[in-house]
């Protein structure tokens, strides 16, 4: 995939997580309030949206990091920096499916969702600065060589 082909999937794919984001919060809101009645559906949120988030990571791990990787300048550190946050989402992505599952303190539950969701804005928002900086994510990108000659 070109440079902008993989800008502009990443920031449709973070428009579709903010969605789900916006619902998953919706859910979250009364139970964080004390509300006990509706920890179903916030359970069926975080579950659609850790499958969406996950299918996000593993295409951006194939295009988007293989694409940083062959940059020049920033690419190189810009892709470890995504592996690192990577991980990082993952682990929070299966701490948020754990507790969820649980049915003891919803309350506490649903304000770790709100937490996370705030995290993962930030993080996209991050991540979206990263790829329309034309210095660290040319529009065309030339590999580096590896050859002599």
């Amino acid at each position: 995939m070109r440079p902008e082909e993989i800008r502009t999937e990443v920031l449709q794919q973070h428009g579709a997580i903010r969605d789900l984001l916006a619902r998953t919060e919706l859910a979250a809101r009364p139970i964080a309030s004390g509300d006990r009645r509706n920890l179903g559906p916030l359970r069926a949120r975080c579950e659609q949206l850790r499958e969406r988030v996950v299918r996000h990571i593993d295409w951006e791990d194939r295009h988007l990091r293989d694409a940083l990787l062959t940059a020049n300048g920033w690419g190189k550190g810009l892709a470890r920096k995504l592996e690192h946050d990577h991980g990082e989402q993952l682990r929070v992505l299966e701490e948020i499916a754990g507790i969820c599952r649980r049915d003891r303190f919803p309350t506490f539950v649903a304000a770790r969702v709100l937490e996370w969701a705030q995290e993962l804005r930030r993080e996209m928002q991050r991540e979206e600065s990263a790829i329309r900086d034309r210095r660290a994510f040319p529009a065309s990108i030339e590999p580096t060589s590896t050859t002599t000659g």
